[in-house]
């Protein structure tokens, strides 16, 4: 947890690692919760950037077993563009996001790592930019906290993971909550073992679905 004052404002985040067990190598999310600890009600600012989807306003950084640190798989994107959006913050009404760590570092190196069945318990910096109101601003503080993820790796389970994303897409037409979850986890696997799951969707009705899914299978290892 991280409190910073802001605009008369003390704000606080809690950034919450996954209650499941997470398998190594595969799709991680963290939720996060900003709170207005003191001062009166704000608009927080959430934005996504048009070129990789993911959010701007968090950073993430983590070393792995080795200490090298996990690289950032859109380190080389032009993030131009995006959409911004402002949402009520008040003391009674606090604003909880998901993020999807796969998109801001290479988790699928850690499969590597560690044997299949051994585990490794991962250190992750975490940082929400808290700009309050209109536009997003650059200069706006950052709440930091770290989070340890205990990680086990089993590779048949990833990969029957994998497969189950995949089925519920190709059952479901709608843009739902949870379609969309598993889209994005499919699509930002860069694992091998996702590539039976990738394949199938490459003949997906949707040509948004498929395109998508032959990129993503394009850039598999």
């Amino acid at each position: 947890m991280s409190a910073v004052r802001t605009a008369g404002r003390t704000l606080r985040v809690l950034f919450r690692p996954p209650a499941e067990p997470v398998l190594a190598g595969g799709p991680v999310r963290l939720d996060a919760v900003v709170e207005l600890v003191a001062g009166e009600p704000a608009g927080l600012v959430s934005s996504s950037a048009r070129a990789t989807g993911r959010s701007r306003d968090y950073t993430f950084e983590a070393q792995g077993p080795d200490g090298t640190p996990l690289a950032d798989p859109f380190a080389t994107a032009v993030e131009v563009g995006g959409v911004a959006t402002v949402t009520p913050l008040t003391r009674d009404a606090p604003v909880a996001e998901e993020v999807l760590l796969n998109q801001f570092l290479a988790l699928e190196s850690l499969a590597a790592a560690v044997p299949d069945g051994g585990t490794l318990e991962l250190a992750v910096r975490c940082a929400r930019r808290l700009a309050l109101g209109g536009l997003t601003d650059d200069d706006a503080p950052a709440a930091t906290a770290v989070v340890g993820i205990r990680m086990r790796r089993d590779d048949a389970e990833l990969a029957r993971r994998y497969r189950s994303a995949a089925e519920a897409v190709a059952g479901e037409s709608r843009h739902t909550v949870d379609r969309e979850r598993h889209l994005a986890e499919l699509f930002s696997a860069r694992n091998p073992l996702a590539g039976p799951a990738l394949t199938a969707l490459a003949g997906h009705p949707d040509p948004a679905v498929a395109a998508a899914a032959r990129a993503a299978l394009d850039a598999l290892p």
